[in-house]
């Protein structure tokens, strides 16, 4: 019942591989004495080898999803009343998943009856994160293999999506929840800021501003004529940049940084009587 620690018996310590943009790798996979390796795939799909007794890495990364893996032999017992009954021969592979840049986690469960075989589990294929990963056994010249895909949204996170502006593709989040749009007046985040694949988004609403937050102290208050936005964002890098503009009437904005590797920035778009807003940051290339 204990857990087998299974790893790529090449990797001697965290190996990283020079991010590439090839869609499948095929990685030969042996035993390993060194459970609490990490393996790192820097591809969108890896289709692993499994010759003999479900042979997988313990802990593996392929695109920005972190893959745990448990394995047991036979199949846990059964416990009713504090007492374990209903032993069962079989071999049970667990997936603990979950995104590199997120909290949230997934698990996707395999069965093999009786002793383990190169055949395909039950259930042979599953999918977690709305889509976004998919994890598949199939049999191919009597060898079985494991195939691990992440979708390209993955590189935004398991809730985010992409989108292009002028040719360059940004991840996008949707914080319209989070967010109030004055129009007239400065735009400000309910909550002080808002983090998003490493740059944080301030809001900046002017307390002398009438309809910004803190203004019940403010003797004399200045009434905007036009909607604006005005965000201070900090990168990675530790660097700070402060963008904004007006917010049109009927097209909303969306304004970017002058910073680059990421871009940053904040899309606000027009929806009925109200606005979106979509907090922006370059796919890393």
């Amino acid at each position: 019942m204990a857990a087998i620690a299974l790893v790529l018996g090449l990797a001697l310590g965290s190996v990283t591989f020079p991010m590439t943009r090839t869609t499948t790798q095929i990685s030969t996979v042996y035993p390993s004495s060194q459970p609490t390796t990490t393996v790192y795939y820097d591809v969108s799909t890896v289709t692993i080898p499994v010759p003999c007794c479900a042979n997988i890495p313990q802990s593996f990364v392929v695109g920005n999803y972190l893959f745990n893996v448990t394995e047991y032999a036979p199949l846990p017992p059964v416990t009713r009343n504090g007492v374990a009954t209903d032993f069962s021969a079989g071999v049970l592979i667990i997936f603990d998943v979950s995104h590199l840049n997120e909290q949230n986690q997934e698990q996707a469960n395999f069965t093999w009856g009786g002793t383990f075989s190169e055949a395909v589990p039950n259930p042979s294929n599953s999918t977690l994160f709305g889509g976004d990963v998919s994890v598949s056994w199939f049999v191919s010249s009597l060898m079985l293999y494991l195939t691990v895909s992440t979708g390209t949204s993955s590189l935004c996170g398991g809730t985010s999506h992409m989108t292009t502006i002028s040719g360059t593709t940004y991840c996008t989040d949707d914080v319209s929840n989070d967010a109030v749009v004055q129009n007239p007046g400065y735009a400000y985040f309910l909550n002080d800021s808002v983090t998003f694949m490493g740059v944080t988004f301030q809001m900046i609403c002017p307390p002398s501003f009438l309809g910004c937050p803190g203004t019940s102290n403010v003797t004399e208050k200045t009434t905007m004529l036009a909607g604006a936005i005005m965000v201070n964002l900090a990168f990675p890098d530790k660097t700070n940049e402060t963008i904004g503009g007006v917010i049109g009437i009927s097209s909303g904005i969306t304004v970017l940084s002058k910073h680059n590797d990421p871009t940053a920035g904040v899309m606000i778009s027009r929806s009925g009587s109200s606005y979106d807003v979509f907090l922006l940051v370059e796919v890393s290339q």
